[in-house]
């Protein structure tokens, strides 16, 4: 196996020869081992961030001769989250914790910054001093949590950061503000102020002209979209602002002649287009029949969108001016490894070099520096080093018809080694769940079940995102209704293709997926031998008041809208008030210091599992939150997970 360079070995889980089932559950278990990586614009360095159990690290490496010229420790429960490139040797880094109560780390809304040889270290943006990454900064930073916005490719000595004050953030009259911040001293002026209340994103072009802000309705939860109209100070609406009708800007090219967006079509999905800002009026230049329009590819002058990817299935690249130069470049790339899906990460200011992800559904990914002129490539580091592809499973997309006629999409992960009939089979839906969507690609949970023998059924219900405002909508208010339905159908669709064992079925999914994996076994008490809440919402009237969902105004309007507002209609679809039509097995599993999904979410089910002296295991990490992330703890679960399936389903042979 390949492993990274100059950053020590890493621990090889498994060997070439190895049988699924013989591969260790802490294969699946741990954390990557890279997460980004990210090339200077003068293509001498890379920037890393190398995950080290309780923290995430930074490592800069020379490319000449792989050597680390910069290693810093960020602290414990401290994370490198994001990685910019301000210059040629200034490395701006965005902070995460994971002490806090969800399943993975989360922005601070801090940035700091360095040099590419670890010298310099400053607390670049945020709302408190570092009290880690070596108490570097003394200096008093108030200026708000920030989101990064630009990093203002023809002025090097600055980037710009957007941010709603601390005094501001949880009122209703908070607006964001837009920030040129100095990568050297840390000064920062201010460039001007969201015209919409909570939190915003700005636009802007590559000199730092600001052009556009975009905000959410905290009413309506629409996307609204204002143009800067420069020399007035005043900002003009883009577009009607209303849900379902985004227009969303994603570059203003070089030369100023477009502005390209993100657009929905007649049939309500998201297209790249181009925008009159004038009028208003967008033009659409790239759709799918099916989905979402995803990443999109602009040229190294920003002019030309080579390409746009779109996610049906397996991923594809549109290629939109499949003649431009880089566009022909990344297709000779992508010809090498077919099966697999080649994305840019990062490139040099003159577009020379790239630092490309190559993964797939058994293939974690590859990062490799691609020289664009010489139509060479350089492997460097591997996300999981010892994760073989040759011993995944493959995940097949699928589709299907529901009872009423809608087309849903999914995957089934499929064991090694054994046919694909009369197999056990794990139902694993999604949390979230608007917005949300399983995709295409390596992922460890139904790796780790495929390994184990069992198929894995995951499906995109309606209210899942990338598949257009219509099947977004159509599930508001049916937590408990037409979502389970979806699921529901792909069941029995695979029971119908005889891909899995009548008997032989269990649903385990976390959160919202914790929710729908109780729910349907008490709506299809014959369907479902076991089932597992993980993180799961089982009271969803007591849940809508005590998650801190509902500490904003705009959380408390999503969840009114998307969930639901009727008491009754609320009880009527908690599955805690059907437990008498529960036949599968149950099991329970919650971290203490979810704030998501409270922990009495658990005790108040365990509780009324008790009172009708119904079996269940159990299973609480005192010191995990939404979902657990310590090693030991999902190792932990995993064994205790794979028993419980065995004892009421059993593995394929």
């Amino acid at each position: 196996m390949r492993t990274g360079p100059a950053l020590g070995a890493a621990l090889l889980l498994g060997t070439g020869v190895a049988q699924a089932a013989d591969i260790p559950l802490e294969a699946f278990a741990r954390q990557p081992e890279f997460n980004d990586v990210v090339i200077s614009p003068d293509g001498r360095h890379v920037a890393v961030s190398v995950p080290d159990g309780d923290q995430t690290n930074l490592a800069v490496i020379r490319l000449a001769d792989k050597k680390v010229t910069a290693a810093i420790q960020s602290g414990r429960d401290t994370h490198v989250a994001d990685i910019y490139w301000a210059n040629d040797q200034r490395v701006i880094i965005a902070m995460a914790d994971s002490a806090g109560p969800l399943d993975q780390p989360s922005f601070t809304g801090e940035f700091n910054a360095v040099d590419a040889d670890g010298r310099h270290m400053s607390y670049l943006f945020g709302w408190r001093p570092r009290r880690s990454m070596a108490e570097f900064a003394a200096q008093e930073a108030t200026v708000g949590f920030g989101t990064f916005v630009s990093d203002l490719k023809d002025d090097p000595d600055h980037v710009m950061i957007a941010s709603v004050h601390p005094r501001e953030a949880w009122t209703q009259t908070g607006r964001s503000t837009l920030y040129k911040v100095n990568v050297e001293t840390s000064a920062t002026r201010v460039v001007a102020r969201a015209p919409i209340t909570g939190w915003s994103g700005f636009v802007v072009d590559d000199q730092g002209k600001l052009h556009f802000a975009i905000g959410s309705d905290e009413q309506t939860l629409a996307t609204r979209t204002f143009r800067f109209l420069p020399g007035s100070d005043e900002w003009k609406e883009v577009g009607s602002g209303k849900l379902g009708a985004e227009i969303v800007p994603l570059r203003i090219t070089a030369d100023g002649s477009r502005i390209y967006v993100r657009a929905r079509n007649d049939q309500g999905r998201l297209c790249l287009a181009t925008l009159d800002p004038d009028s208003g009026a967008t033009r659409m230049v790239n759709c799918h029949d099916e989905v979402d329009v995803g990443l999109v590819v602009f040229s190294t002058d920003g002019n030309t969108p080579p390409a746009a990817y779109y996610h049906p299935g397996r991923i594809e690249a549109s290629w939109i001016t499949p003649d431009h130069p880089e566009a022909v470049a990344l297709r000779r790339f992508a010809a090498s490894f077919p099966g697999q899906i080649a994305r840019p990460t990062s490139r040099t200011r003159d577009g020379s070099l790239m630092t490309i992800l190559v993964y797939s559904d058994r293939n974690p990914g590859d990062f490799y520096l691609y020289d664009t002129k010489e139509g060479k490539a350089e492997y460097l580091f591997s996300v999981r080093s010892w994760i073989d592809p040759e011993q995944m499973a493959e995940r097949r997309p699928i589709r299907y018809e529901t009872r009423d006629g809608a087309t849903i999409h999914g995957y089934l992960t499929l064991p090694r080694g054994v046919a694909a009939e009369q197999l056990p089979l794990i139902v694993h839906p999604h949390g979230g769940p608007f917005g949300v969507r399983d995709a295409w690609g390596w992922t460890a949970d139904p790796q780790a079940m495929a390994s184990r023998g069992y198929a894995v059924l995951q499906v995109n219900f309606r209210g899942s995102g990338g598949y257009g405002h219509q099947h977004h909508e159509a599930a508001r208010g049916q937590w408990g209704g037409m979502m389970i339905d979806d699921i529901t159908d792909g069941v029995r669709w695979a029971i119908e293709q005889r891909i899995a064992d009548p008997e032989r079925i269990c649903i385990y999914g976390g959160s919202y997926g914790g929710y729908a994996s109780l729910m349907s076994a008490v709506r299809e008490p014959d369907l479902y031998k076991c089932t597992v809440g993980y993180v799961g919402v089982y009271d969803i009237p007591l849940w809508m008041r005590d998650t801190d969902v509902s500490d904003r105004e705009s959380g408390r309007n999503y969840m009114r809208q998307y969930v639901g507002n009727d008491p009754e209609e609320l009880r009527r679809q908690s599955p805690i008030h059907h437990l008498d039509r529960l036949k599968a097995a149950v099991f329970l599993v919650h971290g203490k210091r979810d704030i998501r999904v409270p922990y009495n979410q658990a005790t108040q089910l365990r509780k009324a599992l008790k009172a009708r002296d119904y079996p269940f295991e159990w299973r609480v990490e005192a010191d995990e939150g939404h979902g657990f992330y310590r090693l030991d703890a999902r190792v932990g679960l995993y064994e205790q997970l794979f028993a419980f399936f065995d004892k009421h389903i059993g593995a394929a042979d």
